[in-house]
């Protein structure tokens, strides 16, 4: 695949698309880096209690029913419950995985998540997201501009972890600044992320290719963990 071949994030709204993320996620989490026991997930897919009130995110390179490959997966958890609309709780990034086998940069790959999640949440009315991530990745966001916000103490979870928080708005910016640094043309809000009813009809991309998603625990393969 050419290196400038287009990457898009897609919102999974079929569950024929919701598996490739969790296919995703079972290679990274379960079979590459042995964060999840394989045995617990037979069918193949990495998936918990979260799900049920989550948006799930996928990324491919390349066209979506041509020749490509799902390179990143990310999830957003909705708050739990009714909240004062004064209090907006904020929506919990986790299982994100941003990576390629044949070495596209994972950080153009992170750019494209971070702005999907960015755009989603200033569609949806949420002025914050929070995640909890190893010091390189927080340090690899800080270069890059995002205003991360440390709000918790640092935990042992699968290592070293520290929460933080970013404000959704002023996230706009640095995201910008982001993009322009890759030479990326400017879209609409609506345009970071494509919302995609995959019909059961339409032969769907390989799902072999989550095959050919490969994880590791250093700076090449920036990945968001969840608690």
């Amino acid at each position: 695949m050419h290196p400038e071949a287009p990457i898009r994030v897609y919102l999974a709204r079929s569950e024929s698309l919701r598996r490739v993320h969790f296919g995703l996620r079972y290679r990274i989490y379960c079979v590459e880096n042995g964060y999840e026991p394989p045995s617990r997930y037979r069918d193949g897919l990495e998936r918990d209690a979260l799900d049920q009130r989550s948006e799930h995110f996928v990324v491919r390179v390349g066209s979506f029913h041509g020749r490509g490959r799902w390179v990143g997966t990310m999830r957003l958890i909705l708050p739990d419950g009714p909240h004062d609309p004064g209090k907006v709780p904020p929506l919990e990034i986790s299982r994100l995985i941003a990576c390629d086998a044949q070495h596209l940069e994972s950080s153009r790959v992170l750019y494209h998540l971070s702005q999907a999640a960015q755009a989603y949440a200033v569609e949806h009315g949420y002025p914050h997201l929070q995640f909890l991530i190893r010091p390189a990745l927080a340090r690899l966001l800080c270069r890059f501009g995002l205003p991360l916000e440390q709000c918790g103490e640092a935990r042992d979870h699968r290592g070293l972890r520290i929460p933080y928080r970013v404000d959704a708005a002023a996230a706009a910016d640095r995201l910008r600044n982001w993009r322009q640094r890759y030479g990326l043309p400017a879209v609409t809000t609506g345009a970071h992320y494509i919302p995609m009813y995959w019909p059961l009809e339409t032969h769907p991309p390989d799902v072999q290719d989550v095959q050919d998603v490969q994880g590791a625990s250093g700076m090449d393969c920036p990945q968001l963990q969840d608690s």
